[in-house]
């Protein structure tokens, strides 16, 4: 056995390519990667990154990956999308699409189904193939007979509609449409068969109000002391309330839009261990012109019953638009998601000021950068505000200076802005508890 070597002078420069005679025993020095001893710890995770397909292949390396392939820790997060568990098949109208393959779908379920514990339906084009697997999964959560476990460790179901399918730019915003028919009776099928929900996440729906009514009927006969997450964003497409979401008595994260929120819904808040309401806007809520803020009596009735309730104002989207103000909720934090939305002064000065002055000892959360903002009131007097209230917010809000001092003297400790690095470096936790 021959290998290559350089030969070099007496100034250490590259004179000539040689040929050498390798030894067995340079040979036998040889060594070889040891990946198939890997432990099943790391092993488990490593198969978890993997799409379907990718395990199906790293099973076939050796018999260690082979085993691995089949542990329950690879298969606790399900993710459905347009070519999981699919075949093409030819459409004379469509051409070649993908559709569900029922023997694969079967085998699947029956094989690592029991290990399931995160349901992920992303937004998927082909509505078919969605449909059917929801109606074959809750098939066979509906035997139990047969002892195979399906369904009874799922704690998570995630489902995104892709409501904009045929939105190309926001000037199409009146083609956005929603789910119905019996796509929702599949999804309500299988709502109604997991017993072991704690998290339940329903995005972009955009329902009719009379298929709203009664969406969460099933989940709240199962779940109602035991659900802990519940996010309803864009539930139906006008201003409807669900008052599902107050029948959770131990629920501890809530996720909704303002289109469907409502003043009995924030009464029955009132009643349950909620912690966090997040009241979130995005690209596909209707514009504030269509929806109005809770009467701030009946926030503070909700606050009364429920001492503990945080709020959360969120605003994310490509949209440049402001925050649905709910005047006398218990507001722990603002959030302004989106790189397409411009701070300007009133939106600076009204999140810092205005609710420093009314719910000072509620908010928890006050990040403010201090290079290139400018704090100043030169806006019209509003009817609420009285004569000395409107002097002394524009007085407050001359200069940084006099900002930081009321503040401070407010929050009854120093406080000041941060800087652009300072800020940069913040970690925001929303789920702070202060009690």
């Amino acid at each position: 056995m021959y290998k290559a070597t350089w030969k070099v002078d007496e100034n250490d420069e590259a004179v000539f390519i040689d040929a050498e005679e390798e030894t067995i025993e340079d040979s036998d020095k040889c060594t070889y990667s040891r990946w198939s001893y890997l432990p099943d710890l790391v092993l488990e995770k490593v198969f978890s990154y993997l799409s379907m397909r990718e395990r199906y292949y790293a099973s076939m390396v050796c018999r260690s990956w082979y085993r691995a392939f089949h542990l329950p820790y690879v298969w606790s997060t399900f993710v459905l999308d347009d070519s999981t568990l699919t075949r093409r098949k030819f459409n004379y109208y469509y051409g070649w699409q993908y559709v569900l393959d029922h023997m694969r779908t079967q085998m699947c379920i029956t094989n690592v189904g029991r290990n399931f514990r995160q349901l992920v339906f992303g937004p998927m084009m082909n509505f078919f193939n969605l449909y059917e697997f929801m109606n074959m999964l809750s098939y066979f959560v509906e035997r139990p007979q047969e002892d195979l476990g399906i369904g009874t460790h799922i704690r998570t179901l995630r489902f995104i509609f892709p409501c904009n399918m045929a939105v190309r730019d926001e000037s199409e915003r009146a083609r956005i449409f929603g789910t119905g028919g019996r796509l929702l009776e599949a999804l309500k099928r299988l709502m109604g068969n997991l017993a072991t929900l704690r998290h339940l996440e329903l995005i972009d729906l955009m329902l009719e109000p009379h298929e709203a009514q009664h969406l969460l009927d099933e989940v709240c006969s199962l779940c109602c002391l035991t659900l802990h997450t519940l996010i309803i964003i864009n539930t139906t497409k006008l201003h409807y309330q669900l008052l599902h979401a107050g029948v959770f008595l131990n629920l501890q994260v809530l996720m909704i839009s303002p289109q469907n929120l409502g003043e009995d819904l924030v009464q029955l808040l009132g009643y349950t261990n909620l912690r966090h309401l997040h009241i979130i806007q995005n690209r596909y809520t209707p514009g504030e012109i269509n929806m109005r803020p809770i009467p701030g009596r009946i926030w503070r009735q909700c606050r009364r019953l429920n001492s503990r309730l945080a709020i959360h104002l969120e605003v994310e989207g490509a949209r440049d638009r402001d925050v649905l103000w709910q005047d006398g909720a218990p507001v722990y934090s603002i959030l302004y998601d989106s790189r397409h939305i411009k701070m300007i002064r009133e939106r600076i000065s009204t999140a810092t000021v205005l609710l420093l002055a009314h719910t000072a000892r509620n908010l928890h959360y006050l990040f403010v950068r201090r290079n290139g903002v400018i704090l100043r009131c030169d806006w019209p007097q509003s009817p609420d505000w009285s004569y000395e209230f409107y002097q002394w917010l524009r007085s407050s809000s001359k200069s940084y200076d006099a900002t930081e001092k009321e503040v401070s003297q407010i929050l009854g400790y120093t406080w000041f802005m941060l800087s652009d690095q300072q800020f940069k470096l913040t970690r925001i936790n929303l789920h702070y508890e202060p009690f």
